[in-house]
């Protein structure tokens, strides 16, 4: 076990020896702040309210049901929210999860976030959570489960040169919480403190890392990068490696291009607490769906655990682009080199054409051993989300959504997770007032 004497010992090397010459390119919103699909207006001084009743088909594992569906979003700069709520109907009686607890009514809550100068403070699902790099957090969301989600809580406070941001995984604050403290020098150089815990999952970590925009060549800089990170009690790791990016090119597109290597010791995963570490932590495991339910063992279930893990080393490839609110594009690669599945593939895209159009595909997929993993069947470890509109003719308009997500085996003595499919098409109407 490693004491923590020896990790501070680490840090203060660390940073005394690296602090003047290394660097890295530093995300520029904290969470949730730059997502597009919650930038529903033009221009910041745009007004909304709208109100969209739905009603279609739902397919939850073998089950069809029918569901009928409100959404209701409002703008009014500088804040923003939407709510949705659903019912489903079938042949056996209603969908028990959508109303069998009063957090459910919690659950409503799509988002509801605040931004004006400095000041950016959201409640909802937590979604793409990253602190640095992501050599702990990377990807880190609360949806992997649907009917059990939580709605968490984030901000992020930037005065001068000091940046603080912090997030918890539920607003009842018994899940993963954590917070990062960035520190603007000179030559854009950025230094960043972060840490995160998981209340009942005996997890806890720090991590720092290193920010500088090396040189700035019109508009497009080049930033290396290192970051180093501990679990308290387990392993630690290296991290380091280079960003190409630009905000705002020509007035029109940001992007960043990042190459990176992780040095890793036993008992460290880099990004552990990820899109799938609420269903699948030290407390909590994926069952196989092969797996015989009635007689579950070790080998029935799927990840390695952080006291498992055997270190070596891994190479990430990372790719995004933004073309202003219409557009994104993520795609994330890392790629382990030793014998257990501990690479990761992460896709984001997004696109939007007015009120006519909307697609947001999310998929996330662990243990993946190709760069183009996207293109073969999903796993175990792996999570889907797809939303597309489209307007056939006002105000009527198509709605579907599909996820491969989580649900939790009610019988199981320990929290076990299987895999569950959604499918649901529906259609109605927009209303704005």
């Amino acid at each position: 076990m490693r004491q923590m004497p020896c990790a501070v010992l680490r840090l203060f090397l660390f940073l005394t020896f690296c602090l003047p010459c290394l660097a890295s390119y530093a995300q520029t919103g904290f969470g949730a702040q730059d997502l597009l699909r919650e930038r529903t207006t033009q221009y910041w001084w745009e007004r909304k309210l709208r109100v969209r009743p739905m009603a279609g088909l739902s397919l939850i594992g073998a089950q069809w049901r029918g569901i009928g569906t409100v959404m209701f979003d409002w703008v009014r700069f500088p804040v923003a929210a939407e709510l949705a709520g659903a019912y489903r109907l079938g042949p056996l009686g209603s969908y028990e999860s959508d109303v069998d607890e009063w957090y459910d009514l919690v659950r409503l809550i799509t988002y509801a976030r605040y931004e004006e100068r400095g000041v950016y403070a959201r409640v909802g699902p937590i979604q793409d959570m990253r602190l640095g790099i992501g050599h702990v957090v990377n990807f880190y969301s609360t949806t992997a489960a649907w009917d059990t989600r939580t709605v968490g809580a984030e901000f992020n406070l930037s005065r001068g040169p000091v940046s603080v941001g912090g997030f918890t995984g539920d607003v009842r604050l018994n899940n993963v919480s954590g917070g990062r403290i960035t520190i603007r020098a000179p030559r854009d150089t950025r230094l960043g403190l972060n840490y995160v815990t998981h209340r009942h999952g005996d997890v806890s970590a720090w991590s720092t890392d290193l920010h500088i925009d090396l040189f700035d060549r019109g508009g497009i800089a080049f930033a290396p990068f290192i970051s180093y990170a501990w679990y308290t009690g387990h392993g630690d790791g290296l991290a380091f490696g280079g960003d190409i990016h630009a905000e705002e090119f020509i007035d029109l597109l940001s992007f960043n291009l990042r190459i990176g290597a992780f040095y890793n010791s036993r008992q460290f995963i880099p990004g552990y607490v990820g899109a799938l570490y609420s269903i699948s932590n030290l407390k909590t495991r994926i069952v196989s769906s092969d797996a015989d339910l009635a007689a579950l063992n070790l080998e029935d279930l799927t990840g390695v655990p952080l006291p498992m893990a055997r270190g070596v080393n891994d190479l990430v490839t990372e790719f995004s682009l933004s073309v202003g609110r219409n557009f994104s594009f993520w795609y994330y690669w890392r790629k382990h080199f030793g014998a257990q599945a501990l690479s990761e593939l992460h896709v984001r895209i997004f696109m939007r054409h007015g009120q006519h159009f909307l697609l947001d595909v999310g998929i996330d997929r662990l243990g993946e051993h190709e760069f183009w993993g996207i293109f073969t069947p999903f796993s175990d470890q792996s999570k889907l989300e797809f939303t597309t509109y489209l307007r056939v003719a006002r105000p009527l308009y198509i709605h579907i959504q599909a996820r491969y997500s989580f649900e939790a085996l009610p019988l199981a003595q320990e929290a076990r997770y299987l895999v569950q499919r959604r499918f649901e098409p529906l259609a109605g109407i927009s209303m704005r007032f």
